[in-house]
């Protein structure tokens, strides 16, 4: 949750969070954290993912998307995209060795053609890999395709992978 509070309540607030939270172990994290968890979860983020350049069929967000409300901004558009079939680019999941952290915008190819772009990038020490969210063209956008990247250590292999990333969980005991 993000919580939007005045600055005066904002260390009771934090205080008592703290201190509700301690039987269960929780303890406070820092924003890399916050968005490894977010990409480890296939979470849009405004901004990267979600704004004026992706509407919500690409994000894969079609369920939160009202076809028969009244008139709203961008509703025609999302509904010829949703009627023809017409969804160009999707958002999916993407992991690759070395655990490098790309820059965002930074392009994918797929047999030397461009097909998308990386949108958040980080590095997840429970997957041992680098991971990321990203747009890619429909024929492209399915979990195992092999793209590739350019980096500062040269060209990388990519795969698409399927969201919310899978995690396991070692049994201790």
């Amino acid at each position: 949750y993000d919580l939007i509070i005045s600055a005066h309540h904002a260390p009771y607030i934090w205080e008592e969070l703290l201190h509700k939270g301690e039987t269960e172990g929780i303890q406070p994290v820092g924003l890399q954290t916050l968005e490894l968890v977010r990409i480890e979860n296939g979470v849009p983020s405004f901004g990267k993912e979600l704004g004026e350049k992706f509407n919500p069929l690409e994000a894969g967000l079609s369920e939160f998307v009202s076809f028969n409300k009244g008139c709203y901004i961008g509703q025609e558009v999302v509904t010829r995209l949703d009627t023809y079939m017409k969804v160009q680019k999707h958002l999916v999941g993407l992991s690759w060795e070395p655990t490098c952290v790309p820059a965002s915008n930074t392009d994918l190819f797929h047999l030397g053609t461009k097909v998308g772009q990386i949108t958040s990038a980080a590095t997840s020490m429970r997957l041992n890999k680098g991971i990321g969210l990203g747009y890619v063209k429909g024929a492209q956008a399915q979990p195992g395709i092999q793209l590739t990247m350019l980096s500062s250590v040269g060209e990388i292999s990519v795969r698409v992978e399927e969201l919310p990333f899978r995690i396991s969980i070692p049994n201790i005991g």
